[in-house]
């Protein structure tokens, strides 16, 4: 190679290193470039996020600019260096290392311009030659010096501070610049600038078997924590539920399958989670059949689905189980252990008979599921009920010893019998026990089925019992259980105990006591009514008018009136129940006779006189006329007083009742001492016991006797609240030598004395055969003296009402044929007053032997009180000049006294029979047939009596009928008065026998006579009915005047 050929190598090498040189300072100031460009823009991106057009504009920018400046300063120098493309020419290159060596420029483009002038030979060796002299010269010169790379060190300031800021960048932060490139790189993306937390998912199991829960927690991480976060999930953003510790939770019920899901909190969106499903044990339906025991009458039946089930004891239950996914399937009762099922197919049996309430649980498995899924169940077990029965006692009426039963059995599945259960025990007067207890059961017929009714009668008088025995009795039903035997329920158990004399005594005695406080009661009772009534009275005399005041006076009244009536209904239900158990006791004939004649005068209280007061009553409540209304409160406060008689007579013959009952018990005991007393004498006698033995026996009999004695004080208490007291000091005497004599038996016996003791033994026996004598004597009918007193007390009355009856007689004669202007008519007045005065009298009489003598019927003071009731309106007529009016109520008068008198004969005939058989040593004995019954003339007596009581009852039946007529004549007269012109309301008048009559038609003539209405035609057929009436009543009287001349051919008369 020629000098010219290095020298233009030596260009070309320079060439190259121009192109390198300016590939070099391209590089730097690309670099210097792009790092300032990426890490303003990166930083930009990381701050602000930039939206898409900006990092569009920006990557654009970027790239067209980057890659036209790497194109301009790196590759085309790059392509240069290698001579591709246009390049510099070796002249241009001269230049520049002329530029840099002087001396040379010229040099060098003189060789390159000689070069390119070389044409022909001649001249081309010349110019080769200078060329190759000028390249000599050249050759020393280091072209390359020309182009100092150290210039590009310049550049080096501009590219280190980036490079330095990219490096502490990635050092320090390097997401700052990998999460905005990564952004800058995704222009068409939508990037949100990161939130101050992050979203946790908590949760780090997220698989789940089918169909179960699993709940989803999840949590922030950050300087802050959002208040809400959401689970996006099926193209659903659904609201988590925040708890306490700020965490989050939701849970996805009965997952089905794989759930995928995100988190999103403050528009920070978590990754893609996603839930898988695996498959679990699963029971797609089970069948249950029921065996129910076959004494029940169910039938059996099939449940499909039903795990907790309800069956009666004894039931057998067999499970058929249906699945699915099911490898193992396990039985579990309670805490016991679990039984592995027998299956095949995905199916499985058990079989279980359950006796009690059991809890259980079906255990299912397979190779995916480790544990056990359990279904819990119960089987409740309806335990066979005990029956039920429920019975009810219907005592007699009449009796304690006929009871009925009525009752009714139940069970759950059916009674299988009914029976009636009874105990007898025998026990002593202190009620101990005597032996064991007696037993015995009858059946009780019923009819089949879970509910019975049943009815059963029990004659208790065909168990034999005996006084003190106890009687307890109950019903039991059983029913038919099966499983567990048959079980019985017990009704209630009844009692029933026949009582020891000693305490029939004292339960006697303390209803008798009641009774009595009732009677007190109930009298107090009618003092109240009365006492109103009047107030009533006296508060009506100050009125013109009737106000609200008054009817609800009157309705106090009313009430008192129906307390006063449940009282006496009371005192005959108690007083009967008395009477039922004095049955169980022997009384004499003439005790029950008392006993009887005291139910008749309850019976008659309570229906006659209350009846009709509350009949009054009602009518008083409508009436709204003052003068009526009081006529009626004034009639009523009569009835009032009548009724408080009644009442006082009632309680007083109670205490007699009750007196003689004690006295035949006394008498009985007396009589049973006796005996036993007459016993131990003979055994004393006979010495057959130790003077121990015999002693002791002494002593219990004193004992009986110290009893006997109480009772006796208990007695003589009632006698000394009588009016009417018993005399019973010669029955004291006896009781008090025979314990005298008891005891001296028993001082002799201690003394080993037994010959006196025998003595007074016998002599105590003696005096207590005389206290039974003289009680049975004085509960029988009194002693002699008082039958003789009470024989006087019914003939005196007799001669006054005879004598008061001729009187009234008189009397109505006189009034018949006196001028009511006539002064004698005064006189009449008068005497009438007078008549009323001694009726007061009998009155009081009568009353006051009522009170001893029970069977003296109501109907006697029923008669009396009539009598003075008419006498009280014939005045009253008399006053007011009517004198027709006041003839009727005289005559009435005469007619009940005349009724009185026959009565009273009646009952005198009755004393003197009993009186008779008493000194014939029959005491109490006889006919008591009751003056006023309902027999007309009584029953019949024996010889001389018989046609006295035959008379005595055709004087009646004549009297009745006359009164009859009396009625219409005075119904007749009292509608004329109400014809009348001028006439007013008459006063009712009493018809005698007790009903009453009305009577209208007084007062209202100018004339001041009656005050009728009639013409003088009435009037005088008046008059001669009225005289045919007196005709009649004079007949009677001479038939009563017959009857009192047979009375004294008997001795029987009344004196004068």
């Amino acid at each position: 190679m020629n000098q010219y050929e290095q020298l233009i190598a030596r260009l070309d090498a320079f060439i190259r290193r121009f192109y390198t040189n300016k590939l070099i300072r391209g590089v730097l100031v690309f670099l210097a470039a792009a790092l300032a460009y990426y890490l303003l823009v990166s930083l930009g991106e990381y701050y602000f996020y930039f939206p898409s057009w900006v990092r569009f504009s920006l990557l654009g920018i970027f790239i067209s600019v980057g890659g036209f400046a790497l194109v301009w300063l790196i590759i085309i120098p790059l392509l240069q260096t290698q001579k591709l493309g246009k390049v510099i020419s070796h002249e241009k290159a001269a230049q520049i290392i002329g530029n840099h060596f002087p001396d040379v420029q010229d040099k060098l483009l003189n060789v390159l311009q000689l070069r390119s002038k070389v044409g022909d030979v001649r001249e081309s060796q010349l110019l080769l030659a200078s060329i190759e002299q000028k390249t000599k010269e050249l050759s020393p010169i280091p072209f390359q010096s020309a182009l100092n790379y150290s210039k590009n060190k310049k550049y080096l300031k501009y590219i280190l501070p980036p490079a330095l800021a990219v490096l502490f960048i990635l050092l320090a932060s390097p997401d700052v610049l990998i999460q905005s490139s990564k952004r800058l790189l995704s222009p068409s993306k939508t990037f949100i600038p990161p939130a101050p937390f992050e979203i946790t998912l908590m949760t780090k199991n997220l698989r789940v078997a089918q169909f179960e829960d699993i709940e989803v927690i999840a949590g922030t991480q950050g300087k802050s924590a959002p208040d809400q976060m959401y689970m996006l999930y099926n193209g659903q953003e659904i609201l988590m539920q925040k708890k306490e510790n700020g965490t989050f939770a939701h849970t996805f019920y009965k997952v089905p399958k794989n759930i995928s899901f995100q988190l999103k909190a403050a528009d920070v969106l978590s990754k893609t989670y996603d839930i898988q499903t695996w498959y679990k044990p699963l029971i797609k339906q089970f069948r249950v059949s029921v065996d129910y025991p076959d004494y029940t009458g169910r039938k059996d039946e099939m449940l499909d689905n039903i795990g907790d089930i309800i069956a009666p004891q004894g039931t057998t239950l067999r499970w058929v189980f249906q699945t699915e996914h099911t490898e193992q399937m396990e039985f579990m009762m309670g805490p016991g252990s679990p039984v592995k099922m027998p299956g095949q197919m995905q199916q499985f049996v058990y079989t279980q008979t359950f006796m009690r309430d059991t809890n259980y649980s079906i255990l299912i498995s397979n190779k995916d599921y480790a544990g056990k899924d359990t279904l819990k169940y119960q089987v409740s077990v309806i335990p066979d009920q005990f029956p039920s029965i429920n019975v009810q006692q219907y005592n007699d009426t009449l009796t304690d010893n006929y009871v009925l039963f009525v009752g009714e059995a139940g069970d759950d599945y059916g009674i299988r019998n009914v029976s009636l259960h009874y105990t007898i025990q025998k026990s002593d007067e202190q009620g101990q026990a005597l032996g064991a207890p007696k037993h015995g059961s009858l059946p009780v017929p019923i009819s089949a089925g879970t509910f019975t009714t049943f009815n059963q009668f029990l004659n208790i008088e065909t168990l034999n019992l005996q006084a003190g025995d106890q009687l307890s009795y109950y019903f039991s039903a059983c029913d038919n259980d099966a499983v567990n035997g048959s079980k019985c329920a017990k009704s209630v158990t009844f009692s029933y105990e026949k009582p020891s004399i000693k305490k029939l005594d004292s339960l006697v005695e303390k209803n008798q006591e009641q009774v009595n406080k009732d009677l007190n009661s109930a009298s107090k009772q009618n003092e109240k009514i009365e006492k109103e009534l009047k107030e009533m009275q006296e508060n009506l005399l100050q009125k013109n008018e009737l106000d609200w005041q008054d009817k609800k006076n009157m309705e106090d009244i009313m009430q008192r009136n129906e307390n006063l009536q449940k009282q006496i209904e009371n005192i005959q239900k108690k007083f009967e129940e008395n009477n039922r158990k004095s049955e169980q006791k022997e009384y004499s004939e003439q005790l029950r006779e008392k006993q009887e004649n005291m139910e008749k005068l309850i019976e008659e209280l309570k229906n006659n006189q209350l009846d009709e007061r509350m009949k009054k009553m009602e009518e008083l409540m409508k009436m709204l006329n003052k003068d009526k209304l009081f006529e009626q409160l004034k009639e009523m406060q009569q009835d009032n007083q009548l009724m408080e008689k009644d009442l006082d007579r009632m309680l007083e013959l109670m205490k007699q009742l009750e007196r003689d009952m004690r006295l035949e018990d006394l008498a009985k005991k007396a009589e049973d001492l006796a005996q036993k007393e007459d016993a131990l004498n003979k055994e004393t006698e006979q010495k057959s016991k130790s003077e121990q033995e015999l002693k002791a026996q002494q002593d219990k009999l004193n004992k009986e006797m110290e009893d006997l004695k109480k009772d006796m004080k208990e007695m003589e208490k009632v006698n000394e609240e009588m009016e009417n007291k018993t005399d019973l000091k010669d029955i004291k005497k006896d009781q008090e030598d025979a314990e005298k004599q008891m005891q001296n038996s028993s001082d002799e016996l201690s003394k080993s004395n037994s010959s006196k003791a025998s003595k007074a033994q016998k002599s105590a026996k003696e005096s207590l055969q005389k206290m039974a004598q003289k009680m049975s004597e004085a509960a029988a009918g009194g002693d002699s003296d008082e039958l003789e007193e009470d024989v006087k007390a019914v003939r005196q009355i007799l001669q006054n009402l005879i004598r008061m009856s001729f009187s009234q007689e008189d009397l109505i004669a006189d009034t018949r044929k006196t001028a009511i202007s006539d002064p004698k008519y005064v006189t009449n007045i008068q005497i009438q007053q007078k008549i009323k005065t001694d009726a007061k009298m009998i009155a009081d009489s009568l009353f006051k032997l009522s009170k001893r003598q029970a069977r003296m019927a109501s109907t006697v003071n029923k008669e009396i009180d009539a009598i003075n009731r008419n006498m009280a309106s014939a005045i009253q007529q008399m006053e007011g000049r009517g004198v027709n009016q006041a003839t009727m109520h005289q005559q009435y008068v005469m007619t009940g006294a005349n009724n009185l008198a026959l009565m009273l004969n009646e009952m005198l005939q009755n004393l003197m029979d009993q009186q008779a058989q008493q000194k014939n040593g029959k005491p109490g004995s006889g006919n008591c047939n009751k003056p006023g019954g309902n027999s007309p003339g009584g029953k019949k007596r024996k010889k001389s009596g018989q046609g006295l009581g035959m008379q005595l009852g055709d004087i009646i039946t004549k009297q009745q009928q006359l009164g009859d007529a009396m009625k219409q004549l005075k119904d007749k007269m009292g509608k004329q008065g109400k014809d009348g012109k001028d006439g007013k309301d008459g006063k009712e008048g009493q018809k005698p026998g007790g009903q009453k009559g009305g009577a209208q038609g007084q007062g209202g003539g100018q004339s001041g006579q009656s005050g009728e209405g009639g013409d003088s035609e009435k009037a005088g057929g008046e008059s001669e009915q009225m005289a045919r009436i007196a005709a009649q009543q004079a007949a009677l009287r001479k038939q009563l005047n017959d009857i009192n001349h047979l009375l004294k051919t008997e001795g029987k008369s009344i004196p004068n």
